[in-house]
């Protein structure tokens, strides 16, 4: 299902969409195309492809939503929604990815807002991100939606408050 699709450039069309099962090799080859910076900002550290294909193939869609911004037909940016629950439950965690030489037109935040979108509908009333402290991009982006920050001497954890219907 497309979310939307935006404009950016007149060389930029990014179509958002929610990601289903069918959709989970594309999911995979992203995280593949990830560069080393982008698997360390995300799973914070180096892993190896191995890891990344049984990340991309062991979503559990009863409690994660997936949303992948597609450039071209490719997947260049994907979100996740996770519950902390094994069903969905009032708290969730969010993450994101978004390949290299994409970084910087402005894909993190749609993928903020349209997860920020499902996660009011899903019920969910609070967002937690876990951020390297080096993602900038990823600070800024959770300070425009009202995130409030604690560390724990190695990562940053965002609290983002979920817009109610």
């Amino acid at each position: 299902m497309t979310i939307a699709m935006l404009r950016t450039t007149p060389s930029d069309a990014f179509e958002i969409v929610i990601l289903h099962p069918q959709l989970l090799d594309a999911f995979e080859s992203h995280l593949l195309r990830l560069d080393n910076e982008g698997v360390r900002l995300r799973f914070g550290g180096k892993v190896n492809p191995a890891f990344l294909r049984d990340y991309a193939h062991r979503v559990d869609f009863r409690n994660t939503l997936l949303i992948g911004v597609f450039v071209e037909g490719h997947l260049r940016g994907a979100g996740e929604l996770r519950s902390f629950e094994v069903t969905w439950s009032s708290r969730a965690e969010a993450a994101f990815t978004v390949e290299g030489q994409f970084r910087g037109r402005g894909i993190g935040t749609m993928l903020m807002q349209a997860l920020l979108a499902r996660a009011t509908a899903q019920g969910v009333s609070e967002l937690y991100l876990a951020i390297n402290p080096m993602n900038r991009p990823m600070r800024r982006i959770a300070e425009r939606v009202g995130g409030t920050f604690e560390s724990d001497g190695e990562e940053l954890h965002a609290r983002v408050p979920v817009p109610q219907l």
